[in-house]
């Protein structure tokens, strides 16, 4: 014989099984309604806070693309712009030119890969499956190759609650 409790907690629902229990008398019955609205009760907490992490999560990555598209991105675009008004100028040296010219290159390459990490970090729409993004794994990648593109040291630190937030975004 057994009790069976149900626990009601939307969008979840189950039930606990309460096993080799003799004839049940109305003090179990009683006790197993209060423990399973208990553990209802904690499973919508812990929906709650499952729900209230993802959200500040994609908060998190929502502030973070635009600070990127609004300081480095930027940035980027108008050192680019003035590579291509010195190239325009005329008066250099064709290895001077030729260096310009592998720079404006790399700013160029630089936007594009900032602009796809920046798309990648984007909220996911009502009808699309979220991407995985492990933001200090992909900010670690980004910093790795910037190091190698402009052969200097360039680091990538997240903090471990964004770290923990964006990882349950996913989960």
């Amino acid at each position: 014989r057994m009790l069976v409790l149900p626990l009601r907690a939307e969008p979840l629902e189950g039930v606990i099984l309460v096993l080799d229990q003799e004839e049940p008398t109305t003090e179990d019955l009683a006790f197993g309604a209060m423990v399973g609205a208990q553990v209802s009760s904690a499973l919508q907490r812990w929906q709650a806070q499952m729900t209230q992490r993802a959200t500040a999560a994609a908060a998190e990555r929502v502030q973070l693309a635009r600070d990127l598209h609004d300081g480095v991105l930027q940035f980027l675009a108008g050192a680019a712009i003035q590579l291509e008004g010195r190239l325009r100028a005329g008066n250099l040296p064709v290895a001077a030119k030729v260096r310009m010219m592998g720079l404006r290159q790399a700013l160029t390459d630089e936007q594009k890969e900032l602009r796809a990490f920046i798309t990648a970090m984007r909220p996911a729409r009502p009808n699309e499956t979220p991407v995985a993004l492990g933001l200090d794994d992909e900010l670690e990648d980004l910093a790795d190759h910037l190091s190698r593109y402009w052969n200097m040291t360039v680091t990538a630190e997240v903090a471990p609650d964004l770290k923990a937030l964006t990882d349950l975004a996913y989960d």
